[in-house]
C-alpha cells in the first residue's frame, strides 16, 4: 500500500474505529433518554457543509416551514460558519452548531453533544447532506433515537471516481453502518448514470433529498439569502469612509479551498487592469488566512482598491456582496452568495467536477470561465489531492485573455441593465442543463 494511502487508512481507522467506538461506549454507559414529549412537533434538518454549499441549501431550506406546518424546525450546522437565524431569514426556528472537528477527535464532546440533542428529542431527522463521504452528520442522524430518519445515498461521482482511499473508506463505512439505519435511504439521482458531459448540479441533489424526506415539490428552487440591515449599514459606512460608493465596486476574492485550485494573483492583477480602465474600484474580501494574497495583489495593482480581507463578519460579507457591482473570484463560495442575492458574478472554475457547483444562476449575469480540456478533466479533484506540482491543469489553463473577455462582456451587460431592479429579474434559474 502506498505511503499516502496507508496514512489515510490509519487516520480513518483511528477516527472511526477507535474514537468512534469510544464515543458509542460513552453513549451506552451514560445514556440520555430520548425526550418523546411532544417530539412530533420537532423536526431536525442537518447540513454540515461549507458556507457556499449552505447558500445553495437555501434553495430547499426555505420550503421546510411550509411543507411541515406546525413543526418547529431545527437546523444543525457547523459552528465555524458563524451562521445564526438572522442569516437564514426565518427559514428555521432554531440553529444548533456543532464543532465538527472536535466531534471527530473528542469522543467525550461527541457523546455529550448527541446527549444534548436526545434531550431535545426529534421524531423526524432529515440529513440534507448530499455527500456520501460526510460522516459526522450521518453518524449524528442515526444516533438520536428518532422515529424517522432520512438520508441520501450520495453523489454519483464519489462512487465512480472517488478522490482517494479516505473517500472510499468513508463510503464503505456508510454503506455498512449508516444506510441500514435510515428509515428511508433516498437513492442517488446519478450513482449509476453516465455522468458526462456535465454533472447534475448540487441543487438537484438537495431537491431529491428534500422531496424524498416528504417536502412538497416546488417550481421555485432559486437560492435566497437575506441581508441584515445593521450589517448593510456598517458596510456602507465602511465603504463611504474609504471613498467608495455602494453599488460601484467589484468584490474580489483571491483565495480558494486549496493552493492547487487558486488562479495566480499575478493573473488576477493583470485581468483587473480592465477594471482600472473602466474606473471600477476593487474591494478585496476573504479570510484572514488570505491576507498574504491580498498584500501581493496590492503590490501588483495600482488601481483604486481597499482591503477588507479577514475584517468582515458573515453578515457583513453578504452585505458587501449584495451592494457590489459584481463579484470576481475563483472560489465558488462568494458566487453562491452572489447568486442568492441576484448579484452579477464572474468565477474561474476548474473542470474536475463540471457542473456540480457551477454553471448555474441567472443566465448571462452569473458567468463561469474554465480552461480547455486538461489531463485532470472530470477527475473529481484527484489532481488537488496528489498534484504533479503547482496548479491543477484545468485552473492553469484559464488564460488572462479569456477572463478579460468575459469581464468586458459582463460590464456591458451590467451597464445595459443599470437602473433595473434585481427583484424584477426573470425567473431563469439556469440549472436546467441536467
Amino acid at each position: 500500500m502506498p505511503q499516502r494511502e496507508f496514512k489515510n487508512y490509519l487516520k480513518f481507522f483511528i477516527k472511526q474505529r477507535v474514537l468512534g467506538a469510544m464515543r458509542d461506549t460513552l453513549l451506552c454507559f451514560r445514556p440520555q433518554k430520548v425526550n418523546t414529549g411532544g417530539w412530533g412537533e420537532r423536526l431536525l434538518v442537518i447540513n454540515m457543509n461549507a458556507l457556499g454549499d449552505l447558500a445553495l441549501f437555501t434553495s430547499v431550506l426555505k420550503h421546510y416551514k411550509q411543507s411541515f406546518p406546525g413543526k418547529k424546525i431545527y437546523l444543525l450546522l457547523r459552528a465555524d460558519l458563524g451562521i445564526g437565524k438572522k442569516e437564514l431569514g426565518g427559514f428555521v426556528d432554531e440553529v444548533i452548531a456543532v464543532d465538527h472537528r472536535k466531534f471527530g477527535r473528542d469522543p467525550f464532546y461527541a457523546a455529550s453533544f448527541m446527549s444534548r440533542l436526545r434531550k431535545i428529542g426529534f421524531y423526524k431527522v432529515a440529513d440534507q447532506g448530499p455527500s456520501a463521504s460526510e460522516l459526522i452528520a450521518r453518524i449524528i442522524s442515526v444516533r438520536l433515537g428518532a422515529k424517522e430518519v432520512y438520508g441520501y445515498e450520495g453523489f454519483g461521482i464519489q462512487y465512480q471516481i472517488p478522490i482517494d482511499r479516505s473517500m472510499k473508506d468513508a463510503i464503505r463505512f456508510c454503506q455498512k453502518n449508516i444506510f441500514p439505519r435510515y428509515t428511508r435511504l433516498i437513492p442517488s439521482i446519478d450513482k449509476n448514470a453516465n455522468l458526462r458531459p456535465l454533472l447534475h448540479n448540487y441543487i438537484r441533489h438537495l431537491i431529491a433529498i428534500y422531496e424524498g424526506a416528504g417536502g412538497a415539490p416546488s417550481d421555485d428552487y432559486a437560492t435566497e439569502l437575506p441581508v441584515d440591515p445593521v450589517a448593510r449599514e456598517r458596510v456602507e459606512k465602511l465603504l463611504l469612509d474609504n471613498g467608495i460608493s455602494p453599488g460601484t465596486y467589484c468584490a474580489l476574492t483571491l483565495g480558494a479551498s486549496s493552493a492547487t485550485r487558486r488562479w495566480p494573483v499575478e493573473r488576477f492583477a493583470e485581468a483587473a487592469e480592465e477594471l482600472k480602465k473602466s474606473g471600477i474600484p476593487i474591494v478585496l474580501m476573504g479570510t484572514a488566512g488570505e491576507s498574504g494574497l491580498a498584500a501581493r495583489f496590492h503590490e501588483l495593482y495600482s488601481g483604486t482598491m481597499i482591503d477588507l480581507t479577514g475584517k468582515l463578519s458573515l453578515s457583513e460579507l453578504i452585505a458587501l456582496i449584495d451592494r457590489s457591482l459584481f463579484v470576481f473570484t475563483n472560489d465558488t463560495g462568494p458566487v453562491h452568495i452572489a447568486v442568492a442575492r441576484k448579484t452579477p458574478s464572474l468565477c474561474i472554475v476548474g473542470a474536475a467536477n463540471p457542473g456540480m457547483l457551477s454553471l448555474y444562476g441567472y443566465r448571462g449575469m452569473n458567468r463561469w470561465v474554465s480552461g480547455p480540456d486538461a489531463p485532470c478533466f472530470f477527475d473529481n479533484w484527484r489532481c488537488a489531492v496528489d498534484p504533479p506540482g503547482g496548479l491543477s491543469p484545468c485552473i492553469d489553463g484559464v488564460t488572462v485573455a479569456a477572463v478579460r473577455g468575459e469581464l468586458v462582456d459582463l460590464l456591458v451587460l451590467i451597464r445595459d441593465e443599470k437602473g433595473k431592479k434585481r427583484e424584477n429579474l426573470p425567473a431563469v434559474f439556469s440549472i436546467e442543463f441536467r
